[in-house]
Order: structure tokens, then sequence, then C-alpha cells
């Protein structure tokens, strides 16, 4: 101290030194700072979130699932309200999830305000779910206003109650954010969830509902024996994680979530359960869980409303949530990763619903209270619908994911679309938003009857367009920003992509050819086929027809034991060998003889126009038709697979079409490498089986017959439990809702690059299946490109129905023509435009 005071006062301060002195050091302050800006701006934005958590449940005595089932009079589990604040990226971004049946018009508006009130955001960046139990309450105070002003106050809800609950979450939001927590990373994963959905609506053979699967539906053995139908089986999970340490669990599952209810015993169900499974397992880790797109899902197949069942069914969605846990991959995320899109949308109203009718119902004491009740809050929509309000859609983007944020009890398809739009992105979806809307289904559902597009729908069927549009918009599916020209092409995706997914060559080609067509043969059980025996032609009766062609009814041994049927078509003046045509028969209880022209339909007598155009024709009876018609009746393979087990029906009638070809290879007039197939209805996948498994059809035309496993409604029609069986034994895995590991566009593809042509009408059964028959014909396309040989592949869609219509039967016919016949035979010639000089007079 003292050398410092020596020091200090031997020194003399010039003040010549101080104001170049003052300049240097601000100087040097300025390029600190500028170059610590210059790091604070490269930094990137941090992402924090806050959990929070308040109990919802309400007083005894109060109304449970907007007054459709007993009041409240025990509490079996607490009901919850859960959610998350995430900041930094702008303002506030509110998820919240309650254990209640609906948050409904007025209440979802206000619910959401005080949620945006007490964290400082737009109410437009809140989002409100419920997860849908009915042992819960819902709210909408402008229906209970309505509902007390004709004497039914406190029928419908505790609107009371509501508001507490309303200001209690919001102040729970607000305290989380004391306490929030950096997000360095985000883990995306999915489960699957084995015998929970099932879908409520099992269609009949017209295409309209023939049986309603509610949530206990396993009582009835035909609604449990059913298959599950359309429903998306994968829990999807979304983690935050500060570095190694998770701080909250998003999780999002499509069904309704009754196993028993309407005792008044309030409670969270199973949903609920398996939330808690997970949370023991992963303490001090809030879990928010989402209904789905549930509207038309429920447990109804494996659930018989049995107090045993509910811990079964939690087990199983907590053992999906798990796998999904397990299953999932971080990636680094920041605020800037971050958005928050909102599409507001005005949802068309149903035609039934209109307001002197409506308002006469809630009027009326001699109604029963659930019609009075339900007047009111038909009228709440129609009346707030009417007066311009729309229903937001909100998409939160993250990463790599997508939610979106969807109103009312939608349907599964919505989320299955949704998936459809953006394959490249993890993308999942929480309906029960705003609930007021109720119902929302598919545009072709609300003509398929059942109860969810009754009277518990409140919109139309254009409701499909709206919101389709919206998730469109919001998922920036074939987004036209991107787009530098109006004249770039936009690439299709489709999920017929996996044909040449990783396919760059004609060698990559071949090697996966190679592999489907292993598995084409294991889904055909093609190794339990019997040996073949000697074929033993014989021929039952002959006829000329009209000159022109020699028609024989022939039969052959196709087993050691059983022998087939066929007639047999050869023209009379052939100059030397003919091409020939095996053509197949559709589902017809006297097999051939349509096919041969000697009863009814001569739209389908093949054998009897192909003659007459110089071919050689087969038209082999199938083997459950004509002379084998069995004793159950005709195309009943239950004998069939009491004697074979272990093979199948496809793999037996493509075996005897196979044969069908050694017969024509034994007769002198055909020439072996000009032989090509075609049929109509199961004639026509009779004609691609047989032209995939055997490789000496040359030609094929397949006339309203190609399908799929995927994107079909009735995919369990391939295995039924009855009559005529295709594939028995992968009837299993399609009730697991599984695809067998070869689907048709790959069966078809093992015909490149031999000549292919499709035919089939765009109303030909269930329009958005035909519809996805195009993508994956164009996908075809595409192999027959790799194969060099696209002039061997063609499709024609008309809108004629499943018929074999006069257009169609000439381009089946012309195209067997070009690719079996000479080239001379197809050529066209110019007239001699100049005339005969020595002819002129």
């Amino acid at each position: 101290m003292t050398q410092w005071k020596l020091a200090h006062s031997e020194f003399r301060y010039d003040d010549r030194l101080r104001q170049p002195m003052i300049g240097y050091l601000w100087l040097v302050v300025s390029i600190l700072l500028t170059s610590s800006n210059v790091a604070w701006a490269d930094a990137a934005p941090v992402l924090k979130v806050a959990v929070f958590q308040a109990d919802v449940t309400p007083p005894l005595g109060s109304p449970l699932c907007n007054g459709g089932v007993k009041p409240a009079m025990e509490i079996v589990t607490p009901l919850t309200a859960r959610g998350i604040v995430l900041l930094g990226a702008d303002q506030p971004i509110v998820l919240c999830a309650f254990d209640w049946v609906g948050i409904a018009n007025e209440s979802h508006d206000r619910f959401r305000e005080a949620l945006a009130e007490a964290v400082g955001t737009a109410t437009e960046r809140v989002s409100l779910h419920t997860l849908h139990q009915h042992d819960a309450p819902g709210s909408d105070f402008a229906t209970e206003r309505l509902l007390a002003a004709h004497g039914l106050e406190r029928f419908y809800s505790n609107p009371d109650f509501d508001a507490v609950v309303m200001q209690r979450v919001a102040a729970a939001a607000k305290a989380a954010l004391d306490t929030p927590q950096p997000v360095t990373h985000i883990g995306l994963g999915s489960g699957r969830v084995e015998k929970v959905a099932s879908n409520r609506r099992i269609l009949g053979p017209d295409g309209r509902v023939t049986l309603q699967r509610q949530s206990s539906g396993g009582k009835n053995p035909a609604a449990r024996e059913a298959p599950e139908g359309t429903i998306d089986p994968l829990v999807k999970l979304i983690t935050f994680w500060n570095n190694d340490q998770a701080c909250a669990v998003l999780t999002y599952y499509a069904t309704h979530p009754q196993s028993y209810y309407g005792q008044g015993s309030v409670n969270w169900d199973f949903v609920g359960m398996a939330r808690e499974i997970r949370e023991q397992t992963l303490p001090g880790i809030l879990h928010v869980h989402f209904d789905g797109a549930g509207g038309n899902v429920a447990a109804g197949k494996y659930n018989d409303g049995s107090t045993e069942t509910r811990p079964v069914l939690a087990q199983r969605l907590a053992e999906g949530m798990k796998q999904a846990w397990q299953s999932q991959q971080k990636q680094p995320v920041t605020a800037s990763d971050v958005g928050w899109q909102v599409e507001s949308v005005a949802m068309p109203v149903r035609n039934a619903l209109r307001e002197d009718e409506l308002l006469a119902k809630l009027v009326d004491p001699n109604l029963e209270v659930t019609d009075r009740l339900r007047a009111a809050r038909d009228l709440t929509f129609l009346r707030r619908t009417e007066g311009g309000h729309r229903i937001p859609i909100g998409c939160l983007s993250l990463g790599s994911a997508r939610i979106l944020h969807m109103p009312g009890e939608l349907f599964v398809e919505y989320q299955l679309a949704a998936q459809q739009m953006r394959p490249d992105l993890f993308v999942a979806m929480a309906a029960y938003g705003d609930y007021g809307p109720g119902y929302i289904g598919t545009s072709i559902a609300y003509s398929q009857g059942g109860y969810e597009t009754g009277i518990v729908s409140r919109v139309a069927p254009e409701v499909e367009q709206v919101l389709t549009g919206a998730m469109q918009t919001l998922l920036h599916a074939n987004p036209t920003e991107e787009r530098t020209s109006l004249f770039d092409v936009p690439v299709i995706h489709s999920s017929w992509d996996d044909l040449t997914d990783g396919i760059q060559t004609k060698s990559d080609w071949q090697q996966r050819r190679t592999e489907l067509k292993a598995k084409y043969l294991e889904l055909l059980r093609d190794q339990y086929k019997p040996q073949k025996p000697a074929l033993d032609l014989e021929v039952h009766e002959e006829v000329i027809v009209d000159g022109v062609y020699r028609r024989q009814l022939i039969s052959y041994a196709v087993e050691a034991d059983e022998r087939a049927h066929a007639y047999l078509g050869i023209p009379l003046e052939l100059t030397g060998k003919a091409p020939a045509i095996v053509a197949l028969h559709g589902t017809y209880e006297f097999g051939a003889k349509r096919a041969a022209g000697l009863i009814d339909n001569p739209d389908k007598a093949y054998l009897d126009h192909l003659c007459r155009r110089g071919y050689v024709v087969i038209a082999p009876e199938h083997f459950v038709s004509g002379h084998r018609v069995p004793p159950e009746g005709p195309y009943d393979t239950g004998r069939f697979y009491e004697k074979h087990p272990q093979w199948t029906a496809v793999g037996k009638f493509t075996y005897e079409h196979s044969i069908a070809i050694d017969v024509l290879q034994t007769l002198d007039q055909v020439d072996g490498e000009r032989i090509g197939a075609l049929g109509h209805s199961l004639g026509g996948h009779g004609t691609f089986f047989l032209a995939a498994y055997d490789e000496r059809i040359k030609a094929s035309a397949c006339n309203c017959g190609a399908s799929f496993f995927r994107h079909n409604p009735n995919v369990t029609g391939w295995s039924r439990d009855h009559w005529y069986v295709y594939f028995k034994p992968i009837r299993e895995g399609l009730l697991k809702a599984e695809l067998p590991p070869i689907d048709f566009h790959e069966i078809i593809a093992l015909i490149a690059p031999r000549a292919y042509l499709d035919l089939s009408g765009l109303n030909d059964g269930h329009g958005p299946t035909q519809r996805q028959r195009l993508l994956m014909l164009m996908k075809i396309m595409d192999i027959y490109e790799l194969e060099e040989a696209p002039q061997n592949f063609a499709f024609y869609v008309h809108g004629r129905g499943h018929s074999v219509a006069h257009e169609s039967r000439q381009l089946m016919y012309g195209w067997m023509d070009t690719h079996l016949k000479p080239p001379e035979a197809t050529q066209t010639r110019l007239l001699n435009s100049e005339p005969d000089r020595s002819t002129r007079e």
C-alpha cells in the first residue's frame, strides 16, 4: 500500500493527454461491445418450457357428460387440466388438455382468453382440448344461459364451478412462468398400441353402416369378431429435453376413452390410467395426453364394458406409450425452430338445423330433457356460426414435427390424411378442441348412415373440404410459395413411393424384384402346392361355331385326385402357329360358360370374340364353379382349406391357370412364345396374379380387378372368415391392421417389362380407394421406365362402373393384337393417292 502511494504521488498527470486518452478508451470499449453484440446476435434464441397442472374435479351433484349420464355421485380419480407454455418463440404458446368431456363455443373462447391473459400472449396462441371422458363435466357458458332462461339451469353444466376452474387453470399457467426450463432438444417417437382402438362404423356390402360398435361393443359377438377397421394404431410422443433431463412429455392417440361409464363415478378412465402409469415410471416429468381424431374410433372390439377390462386397456395404451418413449429420436431445437400458425374456418352447418324448429323443441316441456338439451346446444352452434364465428385450426411447428390442433369429434381419416399430406414430417393431431360442432365426419360418411353422422353432428358434408383445405395450408402440403415459376412441375408424393424407394438403376430394381417375387410366392403359400400330375387331356364336347372356329369342352388333371374343366377355341383357318389367350371369368356360378359365349352377357364372351380375331383361346373354370361347385355353394372355399390348410385360394387358382398354359403349349396350333391373359373382376385380378407368377404370359389385361390392401376400407375382404377366402393365412394380421409383406402394386410390378394393361372405373366401389389406384398405377409406370419398356404399360380409367364396356373390350383386344401379333397385323396403310392412269378415259 505504501509503495502504491509513493508511486501515485510521483506520477505527474499531463492534462494534455486527457482528451486523446478518453477517445482511445471509448474506441476500445466500442470494439468490445460491438464484438460482443455480434456474438449475441449469432447465438440462437433459447427455447423454454413451463409446465402446469390444476385440479378440475367437479363437486358432487354436478352434471356429467353435458347431462347425458347420471350426475357426479362419487370421485373415483381426480380430474386434471395439464399443459405447457412454450417461451422464446415470439409470444408464448399454450397447449392445454382437460380431463373433461368437452369445452364448447363461448366456454372455449373464454377459457383460452383467460389463459392468454395469464401468460401474456394472444388468444389465438392458446390451444385448448379435452380428452372426452364421459364420467366428467363439459362446459359451454352460452348453452347454459340459454337453458337457464327456459327453466333447465344446471342440467347441462355447473357454470359457477366452470368459472372457478377457468381462473384456477389460468393461475397455474401464470405461476409456471416463474420456473421455466430450457429446452435443448426434442424427442420424437411412436409406438403401436395393440388391441385397444377399433372403428365404430362397420359397413355392409352396400357401403352403408350395418353395425354400430360403440365403446363397450365387445358384448356383441358380431361387433367383437368384426375387423378393427380404419384406425391409427400409433401413439405419437414428443418429449422436451434440457440436455439429458426430460422436462415434459406430450402424447397423442386417437380413440374414445371410455371403458364403462354413466353411473356418476367421476374418473379419468383408461387413458388417464395409462398416463398415470407412465408418470409413475418417469417420476417428476409432467405427462400431457391429447385425444387424437377419435370420433369414429373406440375400444368396442376389445371392451365388453366390464370393470376388469379398464386396467387391461390402460396397460395396453401405456405399453404403446412406453414403446414411443423408447423409440424417440432426439434432435436439437431452439426457439427459431418453433412456429405457430392458425387458419380460422367457417364451419358449414347441417341443413337440418333450423332456428324456429330448435327453439320450439327447447321450450316444449313435454319433450325429454335430453332432447331439449340437444336443441339448446344445436341452437347455440347455429346462432354462433351464422353470426360469423370462425373456429381456429392451429399448427405447432417444432423442428421436424407438426402438431395440428383440431375441433370437435373428428373422424380418424382426417388424422391419417394429415400424415399422408406430409410423409416427410412427424405429424401428430389433437382433436376435441372447440366441442361445438359435435361429430365431424368425412364427406362420404354422411351418405353411409350411422350414429356419428346423424343428429350428433352439427356440420354438413362440405366440412371435409373446409378442414382438409386448412390442413393443407397449415402443413404446407405442396407449398406453392416454394415454386419459383408457374411452369415448375410439382412432384407427386404418395404412399406408393415405397415401390421405388432406394431404387436408382435397373440393376437396383432387379435385386428388389427378386425379393418381391419371393414375398409374392410366400403370400400365395406356393410351397404348399401339390406336384403337377400328367395332364391326361380329355375332350368331352366339340362343336364348330359359324364355320369360324372349333369349340371344345375339355378336362385335364390339376391334382392327383382332381380335374379342371375349360372351354378351348381354335380358329379353323390358321396359316401357321397362332397367338393364344387365357381368358378368365368373373365370380359366376357357371364358370367359363359365360367366357365361352354360351350363356347370357355377350359382353364377356371373350373366347368367341378372340377366336374370330385369330387367337387360340382357353377359358378355364375357376376351381369352385362350374363342374366343381362345392356342396356348400359356388365359390365356397371351406372344403379347399380343409384339404389344403396351408395353401391359399389365390395360390390354387393361379397354379391351375398356369396349368392351362401347359395345355395351350401342347397344341400344334399355338405359338408358345405368344401367350396372353385377360379377364374381368375375379378374372381381372386372376390375370395379374397369373402374369406375375408365370413369365410365359407375354401380354395381359386386367379389367376392374386390380386392388390393394392399403387405403382399402374393406381390407378383410381379402381374408374373410367365410365363403370365398382369398388368403386365409393373413387374416390374423389384417385384423391387427398389419399389412402383408407385399401389396398389389408390387405384384403387378413383377410383370414388367412384359406388357400389362389396367382398366378400371372410378365409380367402381369406394371412390377414394379407386382414386388411390391412379397414384398406384403411375408408380408402376416408374418401373416400366426403369425397365426401358414404357410402351408395354398402359391404363384406362372410365366412369362406367364395374363393367366390360365396349371401349374396354376393344382396348383389351387391341392390346393383345399389338403385343402378340406381328407388327403388320396392326399397321395402317395409306390409300394410293395417285389414280391409275391406265384406266383413265
